[in-house]
């Protein structure tokens, strides 16, 4: 418990929330109210996961989820009155609770930080933490991003007991493993991307990336756990990139297309990054930007889809190349990939995910949230660059096996014809397109 101050502060962030509307209730609200008084007990826990009142829109919160997040927002509200029973009963409906599980998005939080909270038959939220958080010794042999990370003490608890499927996360594990190779048995001839009139089947995206982490381990000398540059719009071959570098047990650095030399230099050298893949149409700041970073090593091409003439250095060297790779065994807690934050309030900041992370925004938001199913279609408009973007256009929907259609025409007008045109399911863009499309 925090002493009666911070009580308070939390008490007068809640009663904020209250004031959003009349549906959400306020703070002294008795029995039956919608956030019981034990609720205050979660201060602690918002603490230890680094929640702030003033986080800058950059910096991504390392925040603990339960069926929403506690304390920013009044879906807590909604969500507790939804496991009351119908006569009003505060008691939990047991059967709604195992359907509330916590869900951890990449795309929300930047980072996954798992918590699940169950309402007590003594007005109180017992936190229920696991013993075995998913790791083991690190897989790469340069230790940069491991030797980079906050000291353990810092960290926030993790507790992955609350969903099966993060529990059931094992010590040893590659993303690309997860999401790629393990679905080729099941959805190995089903689409996977789309492009104009391009398309790509699951087994032709698995070759693309193994054809690539050959030309990365056999040509470029890459060492697990250094890190690899992407340069590239939202395109099949950058999607190609991502799991290739992952195969290796390399890291990847997505970038906003729209960075210019300055700022891609500023992370290449903050991050150490040694290679690099780029599309050929941005080559010009790419270029600009070796020429002043000494610690890029190894600079190769591509195009949209592969079909690059020689300007597409990847796709010539990548072409002799075996279809078969035999992925890194990455640790769970191996980083996977560094997205940098826009540097709106100072210098970007590098924030790492590591492979655990990824496969736990994977089985919780898409499978329990957005249900996603094989037959999905999805599309959007954030840069995998942003994570909300790798989440929602890549990793979720090949989770599920699902397929998502890039957009060449990323304007409102352009994706509702995208929609009307191919049978669109599922959309990630932000509220002003929303309310563009709907006029």
């Amino acid at each position: 418990m925090k002493n009666p101050s911070e009580q308070k502060e939390f008490v007068s962030r809640r009663d904020r929330i209250g004031d959003q509307g009349d549906d959400a209730p306020h703070h002294g609200e008795t029995q039956n109210q919608a956030i019981p008084p034990g609720i205050a007990d979660t201060t602690e826990i918002e603490n230890q996961a680094g929640i702030g009142e003033n986080k800058a829109n950059d910096e991504p919160d390392n925040i603990l989820l339960t069926d929403a997040k506690i304390g920013r927002n009044r879906r807590k509200c909604n969500i507790y009155r939804a496991i009351q029973k119908p006569d009003g009963n505060a008691e939990p409906d047991d059967k709604k609770l195992e359907e509330l599980h916590v869900f951890s998005s990449l795309m929300a939080t930047g980072i996954s930080r798992i918590s699940r909270f169950i309402r007590g038959y003594d007005g109180e939220y017992d936190v229920r933490m696991s013993n075995k958080v998913p790791g083991a010794p690190s897989a790469h042999e340069d230790g940069f991003t491991r030797n980079n990370l906050p000291d353990p003490s810092l960290w926030p608890v993790f507790d992955y007991s609350g969903v099966p499927e993060l529990a059931g996360i094992p010590d040893r594990l590659n993303a690309a493993t997860a999401l790629l190779d393990d679905n080729i048995a099941a959805f190995g001839d089903r689409p996977v991307l789309h492009m104009g009139t391009v398309s790509w089947r699951y087994r032709e995206l698995l070759t693309r990336a193994n054809q690539i982490a050959r030309v990365l381990v056999e040509d470029c000398g890459l060492k697990s756990g250094q890190r690899v540059l992407l340069r590239a719009p939202n395109t099949p071959m950058m999607v190609a990139c991502w799991f290739g570098v992952l195969k290796a047990g390399g890291v990847c650095v997505a970038t906003m297309p729209l960075l210019r030399a300055r700022e891609l230099v500023y992370i290449l050298e903050k991050a150490e990054i040694t290679h690099a893949f780029c599309d050929v149409a941005l080559a010009e700041e790419m270029e600009a930007a070796k020429a002043q970073a000494p610690v890029l090593q190894h600079l190769l091409y591509h195009s949209v889809a592969g079909t690059g003439e020689t300007a597409a250095t990847l796709e010539t060297a990548a072409a002799g190349k075996g279809t078969d790779f035999q992925n890194v065994e990455t640790a769970a807690d191996d980083v996977a990939l560094i997205a940098f934050t826009s540097g709106t309030t100072g210098s970007p900041k590098g924030t790492m995910h590591f492979h655990r992370d990824i496969m736990a925004s994977c089985e919780c938001f898409p499978r329990y949230v957005g249900k996603l199913m094989p037959d999905d279609i999805v599309t959007g408009t954030p840069p995998l660059a942003f994570t909300f973007g790798l989440g929602g256009l890549v990793l979720f929907p090949m989770r599920f096996g699902a397929s998502t259609r890039f957009l060449e025409n990323p304007s409102p007008d352009g994706m509702l014809q995208t929609i009307q045109d191919h049978g669109i399911t599922q959309i990630y863009t932000a509220p002003t397109a929303y309310r563009a499309i709907a006029g």
